[in-house]
């Protein structure tokens, strides 16, 4: 009896180790797995983070480059263009009716002096917003566009004053303009709508036009610089961004501007 209760104590003794053994080997395992998810989020983190920062340095050296040379038409071209209309003038006859010719290229020069300033004024300016309500930013962008006559315009606001920072006021109204600019340029659209919608996480902001569309699968390189602009700037404001559009059903734009930025 002795003997045989030793031998069980010994291969009890060696079970109840086993066993404790097992359970520290299971743990050590399940804190070294714990430990390297937490370190792979970590490191995910900073790597969103360092992508949302370069795209905002990406974004900012765009404007710096377009202030530059917004600037650089204003003082260098509009300069030449300027001696040029005088110049011009000077080759009229000081008697008898003005050279035909010569008052054509005078207008020319004169149009392309109007234009050039209104896009340098635009490129140095006109993309910086103030503060104040979304809603009214937006309303007074979207009114900009009615003297150009291209298309019947019509602005929804069923929404609440929606106040933000300035970077979301910025930021959004650089995606309106850019796609307000496409359905212009390129969409030959009759009707460009805006709606803006209260959400529970913020505000719905939805842009359309009953343009050509187009396909997204097929479309050029540098046709789509402007949509992935659009999409970045989405992503650095943590706004939930669809674009949808079909050939020959128009193009729309939902934007979900969050309350509270969750990538700035």
């Amino acid at each position: 009896m002795d003997a045989s209760n030793e031998g069980f104590i010994l291969i009890a003794t060696f079970m109840v180790l086993l066993m404790l053994f097992t359970l520290i080997v299971f743990g050590v395992m399940l804190i070294y797995r714990r430990r390297r998810i937490e370190h792979q989020r970590e490191i995910e983190t900073i790597n969103e983070h360092f992508e949302k920062e370069l795209l905002r340095s990406q974004l900012e050296i765009q404007e710096q480059t377009m202030q530059y040379i917004g600037r650089e038409i204003h003082d260098n071209v509009g300069h030449k263009l300027t001696l040029a209309s005088l110049n011009n003038h000077q080759l009229q006859p000081l008697e008898g009716d003005p050279d035909p010719a010569v008052t054509e290229v005078g207008q020319l020069i004169d149009e392309s002096l109007t234009d050039l300033r209104s896009l340098s004024s635009s490129l140095i300016h006109g993309r910086m917003q103030p503060q104040g309500a979304l809603n009214q930013l937006l309303e007074k962008e979207f009114g900009k566009l009615q003297s150009t006559q291209h298309c019947t315009l019509e602005f929804q606001d069923e929404a609440e004053p929606f106040m933000s920072s300035f970077e979301v006021n910025s930021f959004v109204l650089r995606i309106v303009q850019e796609f307000t600019q496409n359905s212009l340029k390129h969409a030959r659209c009759q009707r460009l709508t805006l709606q803006l919608k209260d959400a529970a996480e913020g505000l719905k902001v939805t842009i359309a036009d009953d343009g050509v569309g187009f396909d997204p699968d097929q479309l050029p390189e540098d046709a789509g610089i402007g949509l992935l602009n659009m999409r970045q700037r989405a992503e650095i404001i943590g706004a939930d961004y669809t674009l949808t559009s079909q050939p020959g059903r128009g193009t729309q734009l939902t934007l979900l501007v969050p309350l509270t930025p969750t990538h700035l």
